[in-house]
């Protein structure tokens, strides 16, 4: 399984610069962002995914969509809820939209939203980035925060490989109802994996919870096999 991190890292030995998001993949893994499950499109550079062709043949979001304030939400719902960030030489610049509050963290300063993925009309992935000395609860009642009334986590597990981090799954009702009309999301059960760290000046992933700097959520739950 292919993490957000471990792509990033990848990819980052071809940019020499060290920005926030905001040169190339390298300026992601600075700002203390983790890993991530992404789609195929996610690649080429373009984290945010527009509908596709085919979207108009399927059914709309639910209403529910445009009262969510983070996963399952729209992106119009995201941008009334906690704005917009954009620019050039910012660590929005690989993707189309950023969201929220101005990020500082120990390497540079992101934003609260990041690395947005967008499906079928709604929001299925994202990182949340939180200042450097953040605790696992603060963190935890931060995703919370954004997430439906009815989510319910399970206890963060420690994995490692090449680096560790701290992951476990959320479950939702209100997200299953939203992802069942998304064939593509493929998660019609609503379960989200979490995956908590921060990145190192070596740029190595690491988790501490008493720094919890990244969290990367995603429509794909996170099983006893899965790495960071």
């Amino acid at each position: 399984m292919l993490s957000l991190l471990a792509f990033i890292r990848g990819s980052a030995r071809s940019f020499p610069a060290k920005s926030s998001v905001t040169v190339g993949l390298l300026a992601i893994v600075l700002a203390g962002c983790g890993s991530s499950r992404v789609s195929a499109s996610a690649t080429t550079g373009t984290v945010l995914n527009p509908p596709s062709h085919s979207a108009g043949m399927m059914p709309p979001p639910l209403p529910v969509s445009r009262r969510l304030n983070g996963i399952g939400a729209t992106i119009a719902r995201m941008i009334a809820v906690h704005g917009e960030d954009r620019g050039s030489g910012g660590p929005c610049s690989i993707a189309p939209l950023c969201f929220g509050a101005p990020i500082r963290q120990a390497v540079s300063q992101t934003f609260q939203f990041i690395a947005v993925i967008e499906t079928g009309g709604v929001i299925d992935g994202y990182i949340q980035e939180f200042p450097a000395g953040t605790s696992l609860a603060v963190a935890q009642s931060q995703i919370m925060k954004w997430l439906p009334p009815d989510a319910t986590t399970s206890g963060p597990v420690a994995l490692s490989d090449d680096g560790s981090c701290g992951v476990y799954n959320i479950s939702s009702p209100t997200l299953a109802k939203v992802f069942a009309r998304i064939p593509a999301i493929d998660d019609p059960s609503g379960v989200l994996g979490v995956e908590l760290s921060y990145s190192s000046p070596t740029v190595r992933s690491t988790y501490d919870p008493n720094n919890i700097q990244t969290a990367s959520i995603t429509a794909v739950p996170i099983g006893p096999d899965d790495e960071c």
